[in-house]
């Protein structure tokens, strides 16, 4: 029961986290489909970042494996 107590404060933190991280690439496809073209720079941080939240992502579907 704690442990299960636990990885649902794990996920709720998890949550919080992807929301967070959706926000940050948020601007980067505004500017994209407004047609702006990205530095080599922000291009890199918008794949960096769609690369943690699609880890994000799994690991949240993990965990909600595990409480049911």
């Amino acid at each position: 029961m704690l442990e299960k107590i636990k990885v649902k404060k794990l996920l709720s933190n998890y949550k919080k986290m992807l929301e967070k991280r959706e926000s940050l690439v948020k601007p980067y496809y505004t500017k994209r489909n407004e047609n702006i073209i990205l530095t080599n720079d922000e291009h890199a941080k918008m794949i960096l970042l769609e690369a943690r939240i699609q880890q994000i992502k799994e690991f949240i579907d993990d965990l909600k494996y595990l409480i049911e």
